[in-house]
């Protein structure tokens, strides 16, 4: 019954890029490796676009290693006990830049390590398909499965690949692409991380004091779901209103989750002063948990 149920479901988180709660259009970094739209990494020598109904990966800088790099990728959690061995990604390309340099693949990983890789296949305009099978198989010590799109090393700065969607499944047959419910879809890519302003239509967000503590505000974040597990605050600040200004909380003096409730403990900065009681927060931090 598992592996009928497992049977053609998408495996990926935001298939079709629709879902991104840090809310920006362009996404590039300085130097290591990043997050763009939920879900979806990338690295330095990118810059990657969410564009409406498609996401655009280019090469913007030259690359400074001797090696291919990895332009746009997602990890994926694999349990061996579901008896699913074999899988097949499917990557629908918009449009892409000439040449030969742009490919993609699946590896099955052992807590980081390469345990098996599947052919690589030169992305073209159009349906690609990558299949990880045959004797090419995921193996019980894999906890991970990546699909990857890389870049060559010689690849020309400027070249890209405009992706429509992705997915990736149990089996040796690419079967069609189904759009996600996008409500579903959200709540999905909410188990690792969360932004509680994303598309906030006005839910009041409350910190308190109490007896027990003059020198502390406790903030109760409420999640959406259960995180994949307990998460952190990706920035520190929170700002509360303590009844004739806002204030501005940053440092963290303790963090923990209990059951669908973060709670965030700040101090009170030296020389201000927050009488026992309930006040308005305004932007409250991001929480990850993501692989």
């Amino acid at each position: 019954a598992l592996e009928k149920d497992l049977e053609h479901l998408n495996l990926l988180d935001n298939p079709d890029f629709k879902i991104n709660q840090r809310g920006l259009t362009e996404y590039k970094a300085d130097s290591g490796v990043f997050y763009t739209v939920d879900r979806w990494k990338s690295q330095q020598w990118f810059t990657v676009n969410a564009e409406s109904d498609c996401i655009t990966v280019t090469l913007s800088r030259a690359v400074e290693v001797e090696s291919n790099v990895s332009g746009f990728w997602q990890y994926i959690e694999y349990d061996p006990s579901c008896g699913r061995k074999e899988c097949v990604a499917s990557i629908f390309v918009e449009d892409i830049s000439s040449g030969n340099n742009i490919y993609a693949f699946i590896v099955g990983l052992a807590n980081g390590v390469v345990k098996v890789s599947s052919n690589f296949v030169t992305l073209r305009s159009g349906l690609n398909t990558i299949k990880l099978s045959d004797t090419k198989k995921l193996t019980d010590e894999c906890n991970r499965i990546q699909l990857t799109v890389n870049f060559k090393k010689t690849t020309p700065v400027g070249e890209f690949v405009k992706i429509k969607w992705a997915k990736l499944e149990f089996g040796t047959t690419q079967t069609p692409f189904v759009p996600p419910n996008p409500a579903l879809e959200l709540l999905r890519c909410q188990r690792y991380y969360y932004n509680p302003l994303h598309n906030n239509t006005g839910n009041a967000m409350i910190a308190y004091r109490t007896l027990a503590s003059t020198s502390t505000v406790v903030f109760p974040l409420p999640l959406p779901c259960v995180m994949r597990l307990s998460p952190s605050a990706d920035s520190t600040s929170i700002d509360v209103y303590t009844g004739s200004k806002w204030l501005t909380l940053n440092t963290i003096v303790r963090q923990y989750t209990e059951g669908v409730t973060h709670t965030l403990e700040y101090e009170i900065p030296s020389g201000e002063k927050i009488d026992v009681g309930v006040y308005n927060v305004r932007f409250a931090p991001s929480l990850s948990a993501d692989l």
